[in-house]
């Protein structure tokens, strides 16, 4: 059994980002790939939890921010992300189980607004 979140569009919009680097300096010296591949459209994110990530703007769609994504994978810089903007999230509760397993029953008892069986491939 696992927990997982999948972010879903909250209708606030999409940002897009290079993920947070382990130190400052290593931030900074993206930056400078970043300027010199003549990408002058960024933002250092000095505080929260994004600190040490660069900012790479805020789209209205999905289809615009990944366009961004594209673009700053033909620059090089592959590892750009794009993300709703907001907390929105459908949570899952993955369950491995036997045949005779009442996947209702355990809807049911935890509250889940619906259940989604999958075929698990032979010996999973």
């Amino acid at each position: 059994m696992r927990l997982r979140r999948e972010p879903i569009d909250s209708g606030q919009g999409w940002r897009v980002l290079i993920p947070p680097r382990d130190t400052m300096d290593e931030a900074q010296a993206l930056v400078r790939r970043i300027d010199e591949a003549g990408i002058d459209d960024y933002l250092v994110m000095r505080e929260g939890a994004d600190a040490r990530a660069i900012a790479l703007g805020r789209y209205g769609s999905e289809a615009t921010a990944r366009r961004r994504v594209e673009a700053m994978a033909d620059a090089g810089f592959d590892d750009a992300v794009a993300q709703p903007l907001g907390d929105a999230a459908q949570v899952w509760l993955d369950i491995t189980a036997a045949g005779d397993f009442n996947a209702e029953a355990a809807r049911t008892a935890t509250g889940a607004a619906q259940r989604e069986p999958r075929d698990c491939p032979s010996g999973a």
